[in-house]
């Protein structure tokens, strides 16, 4: 049994590696204008890059948690970590624009460790309260990183290049990578499982063949969808009005704490009201706000701060969505908790990474284009709820008549 220091060391270890590895998106935002022309290519193409980053952790959390249950924590969560340090450094090297969305994707295999097999070594050491305390510290941490990550990217273009974003998270990363080399293992050997791929394609044909579980997730991964076109597009908005590049992070850190409003909100009403009402409540409010976007959009073109007020106001729903729908997802299938949280993980980010392809052929010197898709992303999520919500109340009433002829008879 480890003492606690050493479970404190292995806690800092992946908040820092989590929260580094958040960064590594953000960091370079605001640098998307400059590589238009440093890079000879064009605003669809780079928006791509976060797209790419999405597609390459939603392929490596369909492995990485069944392997962590096979082969270790420690030695998934190193080839991790080397395969971010690679893609960091790659990111920093290229030259064009195709090799840079190749290298995003590479980092994204890598983003994907320290969310995968991050949570499953908390599980490992810690137990319901304990690992719901731990896991909030982390989420706090991951939620901050948003908000630094793009300020300190804007001031490190404009003084040292964009370059050396993707150089400093690689040497932060090389760095983790010999930190890990001290982690203890703490998925008990006796307890590991071999490797069947039958198993696991079994496991994803019953999450995905489930429509609960599906729509849960779906709505979580839709409402996600709508943070991530306003992040690929905003960025090429302010540099058109003549905004500097270090002003980028502040507007993005108002959508940060608009986020940490939505949870504070969340997690104050939660017990009182109940998962059902607070989701319902938290995707009307991301409605509200995409509402208010549009409007916004058509009626005051070039004015940032209004356009960055109304998306507030989607993010503090989203902060809601996130907690809720994950929460009724996750309960569907308590038997596969590691398969269920890499599928749901995936959803969430296979459904925002083709929104944002979708949306880069449509090229607008507004924010209405984002604004009419973050719109479509908050309708859609609201339908696929009143759907479900239909669904259930058809459940329960099928379950009521047979209890009604049996107190009759």
């Amino acid at each position: 049994m480890m003492i606690g220091k050493e479970y404190k060391f292995i806690i800092i270890l992946l908040m820092i590696a989590i929260a580094v590895s958040e960064a590594a998106t953000d960091i370079y935002i605001p640098s998307l204008p400059g590589l238009v022309a440093y890079l000879n290519s064009n605003e669809q193409t780079l928006s791509l890059t976060l797209s790419m980053g999405l597609f390459g952790f939603c392929v490596a959390a369909f492995i990485y948690g069944p392997l962590s249950d096979s082969l270790g924590r420690k030695k998934v969560i190193m080839f991790g970590m080397f395969i971010f340090t690679l893609g960091s450094f790659a990111c920093s090297f290229s030259q064009n624009a195709y090799f840079l969305l190749f290298a995003r994707f590479i980092q994204g295999l890598g983003i994907a460790t320290p969310y995968v097999i991050g949570i499953a070594i908390v599980n490992d050491l810690y137990h319901e309260e304990q690992f719901s305390k731990i896991m909030s510290n982390i989420h706090m941490v991951v939620s901050i990183s948003p908000a630094i990550a793009p300020i300190l990217g804007g001031y490190i273009d404009h003084y040292f290049g964009w370059q050396m974003s993707f150089i400093i998270i690689g040497v932060i990363g090389f760095t983790l990578l010999l930190g890990f080399r001290f982690l203890p293992e703490t998925h008990i050997t006796k307890h590991l499982t071999p490797m069947s791929l039958r198993n696991i394609l079994f496991n994803y044909r019953r999450l995905i063949s489930n429509r609960m579980f599906m729509n849960y997730a779906l709505i979580s991964g839709i409402t996600y969808a709508g943070i991530w076109c306003y992040i690929s597009t905003i960025p090429f908005f302010l540099s058109m009005l003549s905004i500097k590049v270090t002003a980028y992070g502040y507007y993005h850190a108002v959508l940060v704490l608009a986020c940490f409003i939505g949870t504070y909100i969340n997690s104050r009403n939660v017990e009182r009201y109940g998962v059902n009402k607070m989701l319902a409540g938290s995707i009307f409010l991301s409605a509200a706000g995409a509402v208010c976007l549009v409007l916004v959009t058509l009626l005051w073109q070039q004015a940032p701060k209004i356009i960055c007020a109304a998306m507030a106001i989607y993010c503090i729903g989203m902060a809601g969505v996130f907690a809720n729908a994950t929460t009724r997802a996750m309960e569907v299938f308590r038997d596969i908790k590691g398969s269920a949280s890499s599928a749901l993980g995936c959803i969430e980010c296979l459904v925002p990474a083709a929104f944002v392809c979708i949306l880069g052929y449509f090229k607008s010197d507004t924010m209405l284009a984002p604004a009419i898709a973050i719109l479509i992303a908050a309708c859609s999520s609201l339908g696929l709820y009143l759907w479900l919500s239909f669904d259930n109340y058809r459940l329960s009433v099928k379950k009521i008549k047979p209890q009604k002829r049996q107190r009759a008879a």
